[in-house]
This record gives structure tokens, sequence and C-alpha cells, in this order.
């Protein structure tokens, strides 16, 4: 009797593992079942008018200029500086904006005129953040010495 009940959840745990394999089987190998960034598949979205594209982007913009005076006050930056960093970004921002309307002339915008606009984003704010490995954030390197050097 003890023979049989062995058998039954031997059994049952090979099918408890081979339910998920057959569940993913029909994804084709190296796909993800799941998309990145919340589930949006970004190439249907466009071709995508020039209205909701210049949406999004000053949306990006409006959401970025909030992070920023919300550091900038964290960090008591004085006022004197917080002008110069809001104006940089601010031209930033122009730069970026005039990038979206130049994509979107033709009343549409493309994945590549998207991918165009973001290129030249990523490009101008590189220009504003300091280099990787400075300072105290999660892209800080530390030097071989820099131990030593703290301990003496």
């Amino acid at each position: 009797m003890s023979r049989s009940w062995i058998k039954v959840a031997l059994v049952s745990l090979g099918l408890a593992a081979a339910v998920p394999a057959f569940a993913f089987a029909g994804a084709k190998a190296g796909e993800s079942t799941a998309l990145a960034k919340g589930d949006k598949d970004h190439e249907k979205q466009f071709p995508m008018k020039a209205d909701a594209f210049m949406e999004k982007v000053n949306g990006r913009i409006a959401k970025m200029e909030e992070r920023v005076t919300k550091r900038l006050e964290e960090r008591n930056v004085p006022d004197e500086k917080r002008k110069e960093v809001l104006a940089k970004f601010a031209a930033t921002s122009e730069q970026i904006r005039a990038a979206a309307r130049a994509a979107g002339e033709d009343g549409t915008v493309t994945a590549d005129e998207a991918k165009g606009v973001r290129k030249i984003a990523k490009d101008l704010r590189g220009k504003h953040k300091g280099k990787k490995g400075e300072g105290k954030g999660k892209g800080a390197k530390k030097s071989k010495g820099s131990d030593a050097a703290a301990s003496n």
C-alpha cells in the first residue's frame, strides 16, 4: 500500500513540473512572455499622430522638471545655482521639443523618428549629469587606493 502512495505522489509531482514547461512552449526560444516596461508593445503604437507624440514629450519633460526641482530642494541648493541649473534644463528641453516638432512635421511620427528624438534627449542629458564613477550614487566606482587613502 505504501508503494502505490509513493507512485501517485511522484507522478503528481512530475505533472506539476511539466505543466508550466508546456505552458511556455508556444513562445519562441529567447523570447520572453512578458514585455518590458509595463507590458507595452511600443512598435504597435507607431506611427503616432504628431500631437499625441508632443503631448508625451511635454509630459516627460514636465515630470523630469519636477524631479530636478525636488532634488534641488532636498539638497538645499543656493538660489543662484538653482536658477543656473533650471536655465540649462529649459535650454535642453527646448532642443528636445524642437527635435520632436521636426519629427512630427508631416503629421505622424514613426518609430525610427521617435528613436531619433530619444537619442538626442539622451545625448543632451549626458552633458548635464556627472561622469559615471563620480559621487556617491549607484554608478560610483571606488578607486583601488580609496580605502587606503581614507584610513590615513
